[in-house]
């Protein structure tokens, strides 16, 4: 007999949590069923409810408010000395406040995070599968989500994304333009420059409403969005990771890699010869 728990909201985030740890501990398990674990956290048909951006105006304000406070400082002394950068740096990695209003988002910023995790961990050709699905949530909440939460572990996948085509590279021995990797192909093949256009917005505060005591036209209709410091901070580390890619020819050398493999998938001549190639090998 198949009984089913139904767990709270609270429930649900310590179990998050707990799979995080889990991950992260990196057992000879992580390797068989984090794949499984890949797609339950991004195909899962259970819908998490969010706070979708309903906060009044001058509570909008308040946040924005307080968090500048808590990543600059009460004083708004930007200080060049150097124990106050390093505390600045902490807070900023850590995420910073979260507000009533937006504790219902924190299980679907909870579940990207397990992704991050997963994709830490797993082997890179094996993430490689999931490129484009990861390329599309990362860059679909930067662009569209107004939660600071979901924003934020979007930013920390991005930076994620990169970092597993410099581990592949890293872990191969070799920088240089001949080489490339499994996942370099798959995300140039997966619209990256849409990804790293987000991205470069998200840290120029393109597409926030309220910077500061400023208020613009709202950046995704009917929600408001709020600059955030540390989500800044992970898009400017993913933007990091993705330059010095870019400086070793790798992600050029992807990029002409990809456009071959999408031209000989529409190519009628070489779809033939594959099916030919196959039946011999048979």
């Amino acid at each position: 007999i198949t009984t089913e728990v139904t767990l709270s909201q609270e429930q649900r985030i310590k179990v998050t949590e707990a799979l995080m740890f889990m991950i992260r501990r990196r057992g000879h398990g992580i390797f068989i069923h984090g794949p499984f674990l890949l797609d339950m956290m991004l195909f899962s048909p259970k819908q998490v409810q969010g706070s979708n951006g309903k906060v009044s105006s001058r509570h909008s304000h308040m946040i924005q408010s307080q968090t500048h406070s808590y990543f600059i400082g009460l004083d708004g002394d930007d200080s060049d000395n150097e124990d106050e950068i390093e505390e600045r740096k902490i807070r900023l990695n850590t995420g910073g406040p979260v507000f009533d209003t937006e504790e219902d988002d924190l299980l679907r910023s909870a579940t990207i995070s397990v992704v991050c995790e997963l994709i830490a961990a797993l082997n890179p050709a094996v993430i490689a599968t999931y490129c484009p699905i990861l390329v599309h949530l990362a860059t679909t909440a930067l662009r569209l989500e107004s939660s600071r939460p979901v924003r934020r572990a979007a930013a920390f996948l991005s930076s994620g994304i990169y970092a597993l085509v410099e581990k592949e590279i890293t872990e191969s021995g070799s920088w240089n333009d001949s080489t490339t990797s499994s996942m370099a192909v798959a995300l140039m093949s997966a619209d990256e420059e849409s990804l790293s256009n987000v991205l470069r917005q998200c840290v120029s505060s393109d597409d926030v409403d309220i910077k500061k005591n400023e208020t613009s036209n709202r950046a995704v209709k009917g929600k408001v969005r709020l600059v955030d410091p540390a989500t800044q901070s992970r898009c400017k580390e993913a933007l990091k990771i993705r330059r010095e890619l870019e400086d070793s020819g790798i992600l050029n050398a992807a990029k002409l890699i990809a456009a071959s493999l999408k031209r000989d998938a529409t190519n009628p001549v070489v779809q033939v010869v594959r099916r030919a190639l196959l039946q011999c090998s048979m």
